[in-house]
């Protein structure tokens, strides 16, 4: 039986073409999975893995996510213990609070979203392609000591646990790589982001 991957459709959710097509590149074998994309939380419910895509504005997903009752799948699903990916905006969301609309999130990690504060010599947002350095090298041995990921984003995440990879910008330290149980959470998009984004896209298949 194929095993169902379910991408979240939520309002002006983008790069689910990509991120489709980086799935597609890295399955070992393309009968063992299907993929789905569904704002519907029955057929959430049901998948054997869930990725909550990158792209967007915190407080119109949440406001999305609530109105088709997707909030309360969510939650369910990281319980099933399955796994889950969540990329940049779709990770600022697992959070606590996002000072982007100034919105109550999913609350199932703890952390908030703050702004990137900018200055003359650095821009936000933060784009294009930034090295990462491990927190924790133990864990990550299926990665090099320097990965560069494609990111943009203008709200980083403020927390003090869960964090795998981090870089600088603007003087912050920005979790790019969060791990907790089930979920793999990434500030970068691993389908845009070369061969370091499909170590992430192959170590999140290999868990399902």
């Amino acid at each position: 039986m194929k095993k169902k991957i379910i991408i979240i459709r939520y309002k002006n959710s983008g790069n689910i073409g990509s991120l489709k097509n980086s799935l597609f590149k890295n399955f070992s074998n393309l009968d063992s999975y299907s993929i789905s994309v569904s704002n519907n939380p029955t057929k959430i419910l049901k998948g054997d893995a869930l990725i909550l895509p990158g792209v967007g504005n915190a407080s119109n997903i949440m406001k999305d996510l609530k109105k088709k009752k997707l909030d309360i799948a969510i939650k369910s699903f990281c319980n099933f213990k399955k796994p889950v990916l969540a990329i940049c905006a779709g990770l600022q969301v697992m959070f606590e609070h996002s000072s982007e609309g100034d919105v109550r999130c999913l609350e199932i990690l703890k952390g908030k979203v703050l702004k990137i504060k900018g200055n003359n010599f650095c821009k936000t947002p933060s784009y294009g392609w930034h090295p990462n350095s491990k927190k924790y090298s133990k864990d990550l041995k299926w990665l090099s000591c320097k990965e560069y990921f494609y990111f943009i984003h203008s709200y980083y995440i403020k927390t003090k646990f869960y964090i795998k990879l981090f870089y600088i910008y603007c003087n912050t330290k920005i979790p790019s790589l969060i791990m907790h149980k089930n979920i793999i959470g990434t500030q970068f998009h691993p389908e845009l982001s070369g061969e370091s984004g499909d170590k992430i896209i192959k170590y999140f298949l290999n868990k399902i």
